[in-house]
Parts: C-alpha cells; structure tokens; sequence
C-alpha cells in the first residue's frame, strides 16, 4: 500500500471492538499506523457512512470509493481545520484494495503524499533522565509508544524527586544482597511522582481524554505510557506543584495505617524530609494533638510547623529525649515513625514510645542488616511495623488514596502549598541531583519542568 494513509471502514454493530479503537483516534488525532491498530489499518470508521453507492452495498477491489459520501462522513466525524482539512483534500484518492466478500467490512486505501501523512500523524519525541551506574546520569532522547488499548499517554508538566530514594540509587548507598540491590540495574529510569495532561488515549478508555489533567508514579521523562486506571484527575483548583505531591503522601498515608492513628493521639516523627511532612500532615488529619517532629536541620522546621507539628526539636535523636517528653506533657508519645532510612535511628525510636506503643518504620535503610533491637521491644510491649508504599489492599491503594489526599488539599486540610523549594529543566539533572546532595538543609519539594 506505500505510503497510503489506511482507512478501515467496519460494521459498528458487528465489530464493537474496531469501533472503540475508531472512537480513540476521534478522541485524538495524533495517530501512527506503528500504534497498534488492529489488522494494520491506520484509521477506523463506519462502514456505512461510506460504501459506494453505485455497488448496492458490495464492494469489488479495484472499485473506486463514493469519494462524496466519503466526505460526507469525514465531515461529520471531524471538525474542520488542521489535520482535518488534509484529510478532506485526500478522499477523492479512495479506492477499494481488497474485498472480504462482506459489504459490511471494506477496507480502503487513501493515497496521500508521504509529508501529507506525516503532518497529520507526527511522531512525539522527548527526553528522559536515566542512571547508567553509580554516580552517572544523562538525559537521552526517546520515542514514546502510542497508547495501546485501556492505557494513556500523558505529557508530563512537572516531576518530583524523591531525594531519599532516588540518591540511594544514585550513590548505591546499600548493601549487597538486599531489594535495593535486585531492583537496581541499569540503565535505570528514576522517578515515581509527576503531573501533566492527556495526550492521547487507547481503544476502550472511556474515564480519561486528551487535556484531562492527571497526577500518576511517573519517571522522569516528557510522555509516559501508563494504564487509564493509574492516572487519577487533579480537581481544576489544585495547582500542579501542590497535586504532585500525592506520591510521597501516599506513602507517608501507609506509615499513618500502620500507626491506627486516634483522635487525640500523640505521636512522635523523626526526620523533617519530604516523607517526614507528608506524615506530620497525615496524624494531623487524623486528629492527633500532640505532634512532636525532630530533625537536627533547623531550616526544615518551619515547614513542619505549617503542616501540623506542635513542637519542632532541632536536634540529633539520640540526644531529644528529655525535649520529647516535655514537649509531650512528661510522658512518652504513644506512637514513634522513624522516616529517616537510617539504620542508626532504631534504637533511639524504640527508646521513645510509651510502654505498649507503636514504633512505624517508614523509612527504608539501604542496609537493613544493621538494624537491631533493644530490649524496650519486650520489657516494654513495644508493637514495631514496617510500612511500604507497596501496602495496597482493596480498600487502601494509589486510587482511594489518591482521592483523599486531593480531597484534603482541596479544603485546605493538608498543606503542601509552600513545600517547592528548587526548579531545575530536565537538562539540569545532574546539577538538580548534586543539589539534592549536597544542599540537604536548604532543599525540601525538587521539580522538574518538563515544558518548553
């Protein structure tokens, strides 16, 4: 067919599935014949909006199309202008190129110019960060895939660094032998938080259309493919840099279940990080009263003090505890969340929670092995829970507790306003991720902007 621009004309009643693929080319039409379309066609539409009229309804190869009642539908399907128009100038070309002895499955050639079809179905083209071993990264240029059937392509606005977990993938910051160790190879593709539009839907996605605003777990790079199920809609009055922060919410939410928060709680967080403001957020959510953050870097505080915390101690953890039980009417906080992921830290959280208390471990150390116990965990009833960001279950996954949280920032309830402490382009990425390591006293909430 050379460089022919494929229509599929098919039976919508007999063919559903076609039709749905017809619909996501309607729905956007940035399409390429590589993405996908079933039988190699590049376009999906009504039979009967077209079968020549001279035929009585049977088609011959060879026959030229009704080029009248080809238009006729194209113009009803597509709106005038752009792409559209290049389409209308080409139908007058169509001809049958095979017959499936069914009137009801015709499929037609339009013999377009090769720069025709390629104004009307341009490739994307982006950058993408990526880990090629300890200590180097680079951007590289790739091609998105199109959408295949029930998944998206979302053009990405901003993406967060995670500074906790992607820098311990940067420096290798953990030991041999540990998950950290079998999920880091390379070349590897950091990233999980990030904002942006619709750029183009699959066949069957019906929730989602190009323009919707979204938040996912994505990478680092300027489109991603991901399932229409995993990208959540961000209400018209959340800004991007205040929804980008669902993904570090929802892993500080499952460090929040496994502390079974009540009202009036008192709770205990180490570590004033990224994960450790989202979990202030959360005990204040849940209606504790005493929220006791510490951190020995003073200039985290004042965000901790914005999101809930009612005393801030700027001091290493071993050395807080007289300051904690003052700041706690003299006792112990019933609940203690370690979310440094540092294996020193142990000891001192166990040492802080109130006999028959909660100690989370939030924070995921690089080198595990090293954590130990200390008696308080039997002489005083300790309970000690992990929590992960993979603790889905049917009533608490990325969904519900994507919606919670923008609930929440949209009255108000959870403050992420201020938290967007540096900007860097996608070009900057070794600067941004030098930033992050060398700058940790001055650096909260790290973006990339992805737009031009």
């Amino acid at each position: 067919m050379g460089d022919g621009l494929v229509v599929h004309f098919v039976d919508t009643v007999n063919h559903h599935g076609a039709l749905l693929e017809w619909n996501s080319f309607l729905s956007h039409p940035r399409h390429s014949s590589a993405g996908g379309v079933k039988d190699g066609f590049d376009v999906l539409v009504p039979v009967m909006a077209c079968v020549p009229t001279r035929m009585n309804g049977v088609a011959h190869t060879g026959d030229k199309a009704d080029s009248r009642s080809v238009q006729l539908m194209f113009k009803q399907v597509f709106p005038a202008g752009g792409h559209n128009e290049d389409l209308l100038k080409i139908t007058s070309h169509a001809r049958i190129v095979e017959n499936y002895k069914k009137p009801a499955i015709i499929p037609i050639v339009f013999r377009a110019a090769r720069e025709e079809k390629r104004a009307m179905t341009p490739s994307l083209q982006g950058n993408r960060i990526v880990f090629t071993g300890k200590q180097q990264l680079h951007l590289e240029a790739y091609q998105p895939d199109e959408p295949g059937e029930g998944t998206v392509c979302i053009r990405t606005v901003f993406s967060q660094m995670s500074t906790g977990t992607e820098n311990t993938v940067l420096s290798r910051n953990f030991a041999p032998g540990t998950h950290w160790d079998g999920w880091v190879k390379y070349p590897f593709y950091p990233g999980y938080a990030a904002v942006g539009m619709i750029e183009s839907v699959g066949a069957g996605v019906t929730t989602l259309k190009p323009g919707d605003r979204v938040v996912w777990r994505g990478k680092h790079m300027a489109y991603e493919l991901q399932p229409a199920n995993a990208a959540f809609p961000i209400p018209s009055e959340i800004p991007w840099t205040e929804a980008v922060w669902y993904a570090l919410a929802k892993i500080a939410f499952q460090g929040a279940r496994a502390a079974q928060y009540f009202l009036g709680d008192t709770v205990l967080i180490i570590g004033a990080g990224p994960i450790g403001q989202m979990s202030i957020r959360w005990a204040r959510a849940a209606g504790a009263t005493s929220i006791i953050v510490v951190d020995p870097v003073a200039d985290r505080m004042h965000f901790a003090e914005r999101g809930g915390a009612t005393a801030t101690i700027v001091s290493p953890i071993e050395e807080a505890r007289d300051a904690v039980m003052a700041a706690n009417g003299g006792v112990l906080p019933r609940v203690v969340i370690d979310t440094t992921g540092h294996w020193s830290v142990l000891p001192s959280a166990l040492s802080l929670a109130d006999n028959f208390g909660t100690v989370v471990i939030l924070g995921d150390t690089g080198e595990p092995s090293k954590q130990v116990l200390t008696p308080d965990v039997i002489r005083r009833g300790l309970r000690v829970v992990g929590a992960h960001d993979a603790h889905n279950n049917d009533q608490w996954n990325n969904a519900s507790i994507a919606s919670v949280f923008m609930t929440l920032v949209r009255q108000k309830r959870f403050d992420v306003s201020d938290l967007i402490t540096h900007t860097f382009r996608p070009s900057q990425c070794e600067e941004a991720y030098a930033t992050a390591t060398r700058e940790r006293s001055s650096t909260m909430g790290i973006l990339f902007s992805w737009l031009e």
